[in-house]
């Protein structure tokens, strides 16, 4: 709805406009959006109807601004062109004449803003169906050309190698390389090289027949024959033991394997992707690594940049996480005198963030690159949830600092104070720091549940729950 606005807002379309969502292979309607006069209005049958009627087919060369339609002007420009012309946005005009060539560009630019703003959308959809959190979130140079990198390097069977640091993403990248490419309705399987032990991994990687051995009752799928179609995800490579690396260097030969318990080869069609967070390179060099591995592994090889690369993210990224920490953990952010719900109040702009909370997220190194950043504010939203989020928290709550100084207190005026509360950082486990924090609100209020229940923020159900989990009250 914000980029058909921002459509009708730059091209100065009276009439409006939509964006229409096409079946890729009849043309057929199957949704609209669409504003007029400037004011979005959802009535999309009125639309349907309306696009039925008129039957105006979807320009195949993306020239579109010569279309006039009863006196009036028409652009269209394509969406999600490498889904076979699935959508477009249309603007009209009472002006005759077409638009003008400022018009035209914009349109155009705001198409390719469109696109990868649609296939996020489309991307944590799919994810989701499949049971995973994916998203895509940011704006920055390093981060916009990676995207369009994955969507190039999709096209491609052949195998990726993701490097980066640790926390920087390369899970996330390795399922956009699947939805991107021709795989995507095929199974997406994630395994962690390190976890595959010298005993097993002949069973992880290529599955048993029955009666392979004892106590193999049925036949088992290993993981390559799980992913036959799609895409086997290999994290934490460098990690493999050399017996793996071996069973893994003939499939990548033959595209073949052979089940435990089998003689018979089964070839298999699977796209590789493996992670990293070393030098594979060095490791060839101190001999812990096989160098035909990394010769297979590396034929296209995409460099995660850390989260010190993307520092235009930051505010998308925090608001983003932030959001959704409150959203887990039914806590209510704040900022000044508002209290800010999960789904954040219209107007309040950036959500869930304060200048202060921004300003000490940048001055971070965060070693662990997004996922150390959204442990933090796990961390804060957990606990400090009545209170406007500022520098010192960050400061207070962040891991490097629990380790220099495990008994520093957090700057409000909440329990860590208290020597509970400081053991609990010491212990540097977040159920500890949780279960401390809630037993200083409930001796502040004198054990009354209800109160600290208020104070915290929370509902008196789950403060009730939460301290069941934490072991503080009797489960039953």
């Amino acid at each position: 709805m914000v980029l058909l606005q921002r459509a009708v807002d730059i091209t100065d379309s009276d009439l409006g406009g939509a964006i229409f969502f096409l079946h890729p292979d009849t043309d057929e309607l199957m949704c609209a959006v669409h504003a007029v006069r400037g004011v979005l209005d959802d009535d999309e049958q009125t639309f349907a109807r309306d696009w039925r009627t008129r039957r105006m087919a979807m320009p195949e060369n993306g020239d579109s601004f010569r279309l006039f339609q009863g006196g009036a002007s028409i652009a269209r420009v394509p969406l999600l062109a490498a889904e076979r012309h699935a959508a477009m946005i249309q603007v009209e005009s009472t002006r005759r004449g077409g638009y003008s060539q400022a018009a035209r560009e914009a349109l155009q630019e705001l198409a390719a803003i469109g696109d990868i703003l649609l296939h996020r959308v489309l991307l944590r959809q799919h994810a989701a169906r499949q049971g995973l959190d994916i998203h895509l979130v940011g704006v920055s140079p390093a981060f916009l050309q990676l995207e369009r990198t994955l969507h190039v390097v999709a096209r491609s069977a052949s195998p990726v190698l993701l490097s980066g640091e640790r926390g920087s993403g390369k899970e996330l990248a390795a399922y956009a390389l699947h939805y991107f490419s021709s795989r995507r309705h095929q199974p997406f399987v994630a395994l962690n090289s390190a976890a595959l032990s010298e005993t097993l991994f002949s069973d992880e990687l290529f599955g048993h027949e029955r009666g392979a051995y004892t106590g193999a009752n049925q036949q088992r799928h290993g993981a390559l024959l799980t992913a036959r179609g799609g895409t086997l995800f290999l994290d934490e490579v460098g990690d493999m033991t050399p017996r793996v690396q071996a069973a893994l260097l003939r499939f990548l030969e033959s595209g073949e394997l052979r089940k435990v318990g089998s003689d018979t080869p089964l070839h298999v069609d699977v796209r590789v992707i493996a992670a990293t967070n070393q030098d594979l390179r060095s490791l060839v060099r101190e001999g812990t690594f096989r160098a035909d591995i990394v010769d297979r592994l590396d034929v296209l090889e995409l460099k995660m940049p850390p989260l010190r690369d993307r520092q235009e993210d930051l505010l998308l990224l925090v608001s983003y996480l932030m959001k959704r920490a409150c959203t887990d953990t039914e806590r209510r952010a704040r900022i000044s005198d508002t209290s800010i719900c999960a789904r954040c109040v219209p107007g309040v702009s950036p959500p869930c963030v304060s200048e202060g909370l921004l300003d000490a997220c940048r001055s971070r190194p965060f070693l662990g690159n997004v996922r150390e950043l959204r442990n933090l504010i796990t961390r804060l939203a957990l606990l400090v949830p009545d209170d406007e989020l500022r520098d010192a928290h960050v400061n207070a709550y962040s891991n490097a600092q629990v380790n220099a100084h495990p008994h520093a207190p957090a700057p409000s005026e909440s329990s860590l104070n208290d020597s509970t509360a400081a053991s609990a950082l010491t212990d540097l486990s977040l159920d500890a720091a949780i279960r401390a924090h809630i037993s200083n609100v409930l001796q502040r209020e004198g054990q009354n549940k209800s109160a600290a229940a208020r104070t915290l923020g929370l509902p008196l159900t789950t403060l009730i729950n939460k301290m069941k989990r934490l072991g503080m009250l009797d489960a039953r």
